[in-house]
């Protein structure tokens, strides 16, 4: 950077000589810009750990400041605190003579607990002119200063946030470096870095020295060593060994607070310590108001932790032990799970996630599952009877049969042929899941799997839903709404896909016996469950929108109803052959849809389909009853289509929603907003197309074909 060409000025008064600007970190605009505004400001507070360019914005500010600036510095060592407090001392006597509006920067603040700060307070308030703005600039803000500006002057305090580069800021210094990347590899970086000027300087180092820079950015952390040096020398050096062992055993936290870092690290006075490092200059920012929660950088972490495991990997092993047991106890499973397996404890691990997998799964949340299980590896999942079907499960709701099958075969041969446990019951509920065979085999599996299953557990609402959907099958409609409904109450509060999964399957029960306004209810509250909490799986989705295609047809909700037609065979297309049962279902809601939308073709395709997977089930007696009367609604939709010229439109479909009734086509068209000779225009197409002559014949020929409700 060019040097700073000062100003001419009444009054300088430079009692140390002024630090030359860093070329690691240039100045930035805008916050010179708001350094500048403060004219009718009394005292400003720039604090923030090394490395975000303080002293740079100074220099900066003070080359464009059109006051004079004073600079009071003495370095960051105990030992010249005298120094800086004489000459501070002397330039304050200096600016109350001169009586002029300047800028009284006091920088190293901090140094000393604060002492310099406390002094330039106390001498200011003795007689400064208000027309001075005092500036404290240090690593930290001293407390007992800040405290008392606060109350007493207007005041602007710039901390390591308002010094973060921002995205902009940080591709911009990438850039100047030679070192490009995209926005996606920026946001990285800021990630890791949290806009920390000198961290995103050492990472242009880091990548400038790898030749595949994408792998370098996705790497980049404290444990690079351009990183570590830098934090071990500037950082940390000011950080006392007893407090930095202290900071390195909770580096394998992500959150500090009091309790956890007494019983992790078996002590009992965390939370002082804690309050104290937040307000020194050590890399530890407190994340609430009160002071009670804190944490720390996260490429410090990051260095800390590499240095944790590789001087002693076993003391790790058991900070991480402590933590999961502690997350445990606090119910915080997730937590506790992410240390279990740092720790390597796999079959901590193994019970662990056995526990949270239905509630994962089944409330949007897959993604972690399957991020623990590629964490732990195949090959200590295959060991683990608990892993092997937590990643059974995974495979279900992802649509994946042969990796349901893998895993489901691991925790059979991990469990004894006469096992009546928990883990062995839901082994075979999950065989009897996807597996062709009798209906009666998975109502027996769930039963005996409930049996086991303690209260409470998660996996007793994947029982019921499961039970629920044999005893439809074998016609026995009162069991299985009874099954249904508990376990729409087992997943309303974590399980919103087994509450969405259940209510559907009552929804297309009600829907196939006749009851539309039923159905039509509970497969918009399915529906609507399933899009507020953003759940994404096919196992999900698929069936869902199934049935919300055919209650949404029903009512004449026309393209919605298409919509999720669409979205429901973008599933099953794709997903065929996953579990019988739920095939079936699925290609059977959407055949009675199509039907109902006119598409006898795909109702037709789509009904054989449904035939064929029930055909694997062979007990599946009401099943069996509803595919035969979707084929005769089929076969009399195609032999009265044959008289006509084609399919109904959209348009002909709504109107034809409103012929049974005595709305007249102007009262219609108020209703569709649209004009009444349109609605006259589309009445006589769909007439035509019905081969009816009349309003009353063309209603009771689209009763006949299943088009409008009996």
């Amino acid at each position: 950077m060019p040097a700073v060409v000062e100003p001419p000025r009444p009054v300088t008064f430079l009692a140390v000589p002024r630090p030359p600007v860093p070329k690691r970190v240039e100045p930035r605009a805008r916050l010179v810009r708001r350094l500048l505004a403060t004219v009718e400001t009394r005292a400003v507070v720039l604090s923030a750990p090394a490395g975000y360019g303080k002293t740079a914005l100074l220099e900066a500010w003070a080359a464009a400041e059109p006051r004079p600036v004073v600079w009071v510095g003495a370095g960051r060592k105990d030992d010249a605190v005298a120094l800086g407090v004489t000459e501070l001392e002397a330039a304050v006597d200096d600016l109350r003579a001169a009586a002029a509006p300047a800028v009284l920067i006091v920088d190293d603040a901090d140094v000393a607990g604060g002492t310099i700060a406390v002094r330039a307070l106390d001498a200011a308030e003795r007689g400064l002119p208000a027309c001075v703005t005092l500036v404290l600039s240090g690593r930290c803000a001293p407390p007992e200063a800040l405290g008392r500006l606060r109350s007493a002057w207007p005041l602007l305090e710039l901390g390591a946030d308002d010094l973060a580069m921002t995205h902009n800021e940080a591709a911009a210094l990438l850039a100047a470096a030679g070192v490009e990347l995209d926005g996606r590899a920026v946001a990285t970086l800021m990630t890791r870095t949290e806009g920390w000027p000198s961290g995103l300087r050492l990472a242009t180092v880091a990548l400038s020295a790898q030749a595949d820079v994408d792998a370098a950015v996705a790497g980049f952390g404290g444990g690079d060593r351009v990183v570590a040096d830098y934090l071990r020398g500037e950082v940390l050096s000011e950080v006392v060994p007893e407090r930095l062992e202290f900071l390195t055993d909770t580096a394998v936290l992500d959150t500090l607070s009091g309790p956890v870092c007494d019983a992790v690290l078996e002590r009992h006075d965390s939370g002082q310590l804690l309050f104290d490092l937040g307000r020194s200059a050590a890399p530890v920012r407190s994340t609430d108001r009160s002071e009670e929660h804190f944490r720390l950088h996260p490429l410090v972490a990051d260095m800390l932790r590499t240095e944790l495991h590789r001087a002693d990997p076993e003391r790790e092993r058991a900070l991480h032990a402590r933590a999961a047991t502690y997350y445990e106890e606090a119910g915080q499973f997730a937590t506790a799970i992410d240390h279990a397996i740092a720790g390597e404890d796999y079959d901590r691990a193994a019970q662990l996630l056995w526990e949270v997998a239905p509630s994962a799964l089944f409330d949007g949340r897959s993604h972690e599952l399957r991020t623990w299980l590629a964490h732990i590896g195949d090959a200590q999942i295959g060991r683990r009877p608990a892993l092997a079907l937590t990643a059974a499960l995974t495979a279900l709701v992802d649509g994946d049969r042969d990796q349901v099958e893998r895993w489901v075969a691991a925790a059979r041969r991990g469990t004894d042929a006469s096992d009546v446990s928990s883990l062995a019951a839901a082994a075979s509920l999950l065989r009897a899941a996807v597996a062709p065979g009798d209906a009666a085999a998975l109502r027996d599996r769930a039963a005996e799997a409930m049996a086991v299953i303690p209260e409470g557990s998660s996996w007793r609402a994947v029982c019921c839903l499961l039970r629920g959907v044999a005893h439809g099958l074998l016609g026995d409609e009162q069991a299985a709404q009874c099954d249904l409904e508990e376990g729409i109450r087992h997943g309303a509060v974590v399980m919103p896909a087994i509450e969405a999964l259940c209510l559907a399957q009552l929804a297309l029960h009600a829907l196939l016996e006749g009851d539309a306004d039923e159905g039509a209810v509970l497969a918009e509250r399915a529906r609507t469950r399933i899009d507020a909490r953003g759940l994404a799986e096919p196992m999900v989705r698929g069936l869902v929108c199934a049935v919300s295609a055919f209650a949404r047809a029903h009512r004449g909700r026309v393209e919605e109803a298409r919509a999720d037609a669409a979205e429901a065979w973008g599933i099953f297309g794709t997903h065929e052959g996953l579990m019988p049962w739920y095939d079936t279902q699925g290609r059977l809601a959407l055949a009675r849809a199509q039907l109902r939308l006119s598409d006898v073709t795909a109702a037709r395709v789509l009904t054989a389909a449904a035939a064929r997977g029930a055909a694997r089930i062979p007990d599946a007696v009401r099943l069996r009853a509803w595919i035969d009367d979707a084929w005769g609604r089929a076969d009399t939709f195609a032999v009265q289509a044959l008289a006509g010229p084609g399919s109904l439109t959209t348009a002909e479909l709504r109107v034809l929603r409103f012929l049974p009734s005595h709305l007249s086509f102007r009262e219609i068209a108020e209703r569709l907003q649209v004009s009444a000779n349109t609605v006259k225009t589309q009445a006589h197409a769909a007439y035509r197309k019905l081969d009816a002559s009349s309003r009353s014949t063309a209603v009771t020929r689209a009763r006949v074909i299943g088009l409008l409700d009996p």
